[in-house]
Order: C-alpha cells, then sequence, then structure tokens
C-alpha cells in the first residue's frame, strides 16, 4: 500500500503547494484581477485564459475569476473565455493527477477504499454523465474533483467535454453579476443571484436524484 499511497500524497502535495504559490503571488479580488489583466490591453483575453488555466491546479476560487471575467470582458465574452480557461485548466489537474497518481488509487486496499473503488468504478461507466453529474452538484469542489478524477480510470475526452458544459452554467452566472456591479440600476445582477439559486435548487435536485439510484432497494 506504500508506494500508490505516495503517490496519491504526491498529487495532494503538488496541489497544496501551487495553493499556497498562488495565494502568495496573485490578487485575492475580481477588482484586483480586472486592474492585473486589463493593463495588457489586446493582449488581455489571451493572458486572463492562460492565468485561469494556469491557476486552476493551484485550486485557486473560479468564482473569483468568472467574477472577473465579466468585469473585464462582459456576460457574453466573459463566459467564452471563463470556460475556456476553466475547461484548460480542469485538463492540467487532470493531466498531473494521471501523470503522477497513475494506477495509484486501483492498487490502494482497506474498506473505505473498496467503497470508494465501487463509485469509481460507476464513474468510469459512464465517464461523462457522472462526471458533469458532479459538476452540477452544490458545494462541489471542482478544482479537488479536477484532481480525483485524474487518478481513476476516465479519459481525458469525456472528461473536458463534460467540465466544460458543467462549467459554463456557473461560469455564466457569475460573469453576469461580474458585469452588472458598474451597473447598479441593471436587472442582471438580480437575474444572476436569481440563477444562482436555481442552480444550487437544480443541483441538490441532481444529486438527491443520483444517490436514489445508487443505493440498492431493499429486497
Amino acid at each position: 500500500m506504500g508506494k500508490p499511497l505516495v503517490r496519491v500524497c504526491t498529487v495532494v502535495g503538488c496541489a497544496v503547494m501551487l495553493f499556497a504559490a498562488a495565494a502568495l503571488l496573485l490578487p485575492h479580488s475580481p477588482s484586483q484581477l480586472r486592474v492585473a489583466i486589463a493593463g495588457y490591453g489586446w493582449a488581455a483575453p489571451l493572458v486572463f485564459v492562460a492565468l485561469w488555466t494556469a491557476v486552476t491546479p493551484a485550486l485557486f476560487s473560479g468564482t473569483i475569476l468568472a467574477l472577473a471575467s465579466g468585469l473585464l470582458f462582459g456576460p457574453g465574452w466573459g463566459t467564452l473565455l471563463g470556460v475556456a480557461g476553466a475547461t484548460l485548466g480542469a485538463m492540467v489537474s487532470f493531466a498531473i493527477a494521471r501523470r503522477l497518481g497513475a494506477g495509484a488509487f486501483a492498487q490502494l486496499s482497506g474498506r473505505r477504499v473498496r467503497r470508494l473503488r465501487a463509485v469509481e468504478a460507476r464513474v468510469s461507466e459512464r465517464p461523462f454523465r457522472s462526471v458533469l453529474v458532479l459538476r452540477l452538484m452544490p458545494g462541489m469542489p471542482a478544482t479537488w474533483l479536477n484532481y480525483a478524477v485524474g487518478i481513476t480510470r476516465v479519459r481525458l475526452a469525456p472528461f473536458a467535454l463534460a467540465s466544460a458544459i458543467g462549467a459554463a452554467p456557473r461560469v455564466f452566472i457569475y460573469a453576469a453579476l461580474g458585469g452588472s456591479i458598474s451597473h447598479a440600476d441593471s436587472a442582471l445582477g438580480a437575474v444572476s443571484i436569481g440563477l444562482i439559486v436555481l442552480l444550487g435548487l437544480g443541483g441538490a435536485a441532481v444529486a438527491v436524484h443520483e444517490r436514489r439510484r445508487t443505493v440498492p432497494a431493499p429486497a
């Protein structure tokens, strides 16, 4: 159990070190990010996507990034650029976990691990649907999810597609909210808050439905 456990711990350690670096080096608010990125002029969209890609493995808040995308580029372009950055960042996290922890999960043993392995088997059977459902669940830490899926048998293509589709609603909501900050009388902010509530309720309904599907019926 030692070697596979070491590989899993290596993945976690890598994420923690990247998080510490991002916490020390990067602005921590949407307005500060807007100032930093806007200074790049015509290259700002490319820089923003590259930044989102780079800081996702560092567990940086996607909410802050999405708000900044709305402040910088408005709801439309902010959503497109945000989804691109979030998807690329998820793929980088996935690749790090796959490279450092490949096969480690399958080699671990123990009662608790066997339960997790049963979940992993279900995810591997329907990877696109499973990853999409996990993305939509309220409270699911997307940055850690990228790493977790990376050490399973799920292939990159369905993971990337499900990540992009699953990220789009949340990115749009916060980009729209960010874009409305400079317009106090805009109805977009109120709509965004309403959509946050609807997304949370919808995600909770999906979570309850999935739980009922996975719990075996009594004999």
